[in-house]
């Protein structure tokens, strides 16, 4: 018995890479649906953590401009964030550490939503 060959994928359904997983990521974000592990998107990637999620933007954080934001998961808004933790040792004694080591809070001005970091 031979097997149907696979479906091709249709060119809108990829993502830039031409990678179909990375396509339906795409996907599912336009229609605000959160894989809870976080995904690989066409133009970036988001973690989700919380009623929140960090989305980056590689073209923004290869140009240095921005190491992405975080975004409410209950309305979709920018959300707002408070850095009241100490600086970890490699911050206090050399150039970053890389993470945002400071963090503390993440909260959503529009509905609400908080969420303690740390």
């Amino acid at each position: 018995m031979t097997k149907a060959p696979k479906k091709p994928v249709n060119a809108s359904e990829q993502g830039a890479d031409g990678s179909a997983a990375v396509g339906q990521a795409d996907a599912d974000y336009d229609a605000h649906k959160l894989n809870p592990k976080g995904a690989r998107l066409s133009c970036g990637s988001y973690r989700v953590q919380g009623d929140f999620h960090f989305v980056s933007s590689d073209y923004e954080r290869i140009r240095k401009r921005s190491d992405g934001g975080w975004i409410c998961n209950a309305c979709w808004k920018p959300a707002s964030t408070e850095n009241n933790r100490p600086e970890c040792h490699t911050c206090s004694d050399w150039n970053g550490c890389g993470a945002d080591c400071t963090l503390s809070r993440v909260f959503c001005s529009e509905c609400g939503t908080s969420l303690a970091v740390g």
